[in-house]
């Protein structure tokens, strides 16, 4: 079965200071996900590039077997986020 969510190493970077280091996650389904950590830990930005609001520094990412910054709007309506 294809992956609904497919991060694939990615990192992220602000002004050079390393926020994601080869970040790994694989979504299918009806499965839920849940992202815990501690303040600064990186979870807004990995949302964040899941949605396509930010590019990752190196990595590759698809939603529903696309790029999330070109998303359709008919794609884009399938998705639900609580922050």
């Amino acid at each position: 079965m294809k992956a609904l969510i497919h991060a694939n190493e990615i990192q992220f970077a602000y002004s050079g200071k390393p926020i994601l280091l080869d970040v790994n996650l694989l979504v299918s389904r009806g499965e839920i996900v849940a992202l815990l950590g501690e303040n600064g830990a990186g979870k807004t930005t990995t949302v964040r590039i899941l949605l396509g609001f930010r590019r990752p520094t190196s990595g590759s990412v698809t939603v529903l077997g696309e790029h999330p910054a070109s998303l359709s709007m008919a794609a884009r309506r399938k998705i639900g986020i609580m922050l």
